[in-house]
């Protein structure tokens, strides 16, 4: 179905635009960690560098830098996985001897000596996040993404893991929204709502990084088709004018929801882009440009079985 191609389309795009941006961390928050550093505040640079790398996690000299304030804290095993990991992520820097050099120190400072990579119990759970997202779990997913992050988890594999997880938000979206356009599964409220709470559980929960614009489409055109199926329609256009974009079945539905409020003109032209040959649009455009007072298009007035305009 064409709506499942572009919507699908739409959503990558909009994946594709954050990712730069979710690139960076907050600037304010890395501020925070290197006043706290230099400070001598530890623990708290510690935890601020934490949710830096977290919110970077192919940035690799962030995990430098969350490897120096650990080392002067009770977490020199967190020191040493940090340190190793930059290493590994930067296996040509120019203070590369240094690193090892402060490495080895920590080393000894350590109670353990851990394995190479991220903290072994946090990715283990980053790894069921991603298993689930694989099964088509993507509240679980959310969940267990937020408590791999919890406990700590660092590394780069965060990045496709959180680009796996929207990926299964758009890939819930274009089947839900896909099956809201069959009339028979229209009724069906049981698809719509379980997508409004997945998008809302992404967004709610700030520490995932999954606050994208794509997820952000997804929550408001899922809520938008759920407020236009329960009639509650100056709600659906308020969610879906500024959402609906190319995806045909939003734009479908916030004609039905223009058109039932009394602003035809505006259905119309929302349906003026959609397939025409699509019995459901022709049918809508026609009544909607006949309660505006406008002439009808050809397919439209064929769709009510009036005789298509004459032309001289």
């Amino acid at each position: 179905m064409r709506a499942l191609h572009a919507l699908s389309l739409v959503l990558a795009a909009l994946w594709s635009a954050r990712a730069t941006a979710a690139a960076t961390p907050a600037k304010d928050t890395l501020a925070a960690a290197r006043d706290a550093y230099n400070d001598g505040r530890y623990d708290d640079a510690s935890r601020l560098f934490l949710l830096s790398v977290q919110a970077a996690p192919t940035d690799a000299p962030l995990y430098r830098d969350l490897a120096r304030a650990r080392s002067w804290t009770s977490d020199t095993v967190g020191a040493v996985v940090a340190f190793r990991l930059y290493l590994s992520m930067a296996p040509s820097a120019d203070d590369r001897a240094k690193v090892e050099a402060e490495l080895r120190l920590v080393q000894r400072k350590a109670a353990e000596d851990p394995p190479p990579g991220p903290p072994v119990v946090a990715a283990a759970t980053l790894k069921a996040a991603r298993a689930h997202v694989t099964e088509g779990e993507t509240p679980d997913a959310i969940a267990m993404l937020e408590h791999a992050l919890a406990q700590g988890y660092i590394g780069p594999d965060l990045a496709p893991a959180r680009a796996e997880l929207v990926a299964g938000l758009s890939r819930d979206a274009a089947r839900a929204f896909e099956a809201w356009g069959r009339p028979d599964q229209t009724c069906d409220p049981a698809r719509l709502n379980a997508l409004v709470s997945a998008a809302r559980l992404a967004l709610d929960k700030a520490t995932t990084g999954l606050d994208t614009p794509s997820v952000r489409q997804v929550a408001a055109v899922a809520q938008g088709l759920v407020a236009v199926r329960e009639g509650r329609d100056a709600a659906a256009i308020n969610l879906l004018a500024e959402h609906a974009g190319s995806s045909p079945d939003a734009r479908l539905a916030l004609a039905i929801a223009l058109y039932r409020v009394g602003r035809a003109d505006e259905a119309a032209q929302s349906l003026s882009v959609l397939d025409a040959a699509d019995p459901r649009v022709a049918t809508l455009r026609a009544l909607a440009e006949r309660a505006a007072g406008r002439p009808m298009a050809s397919h439209a007035a064929r769709a009510l079985g009036i005789d298509p305009p004459v032309t001289p």
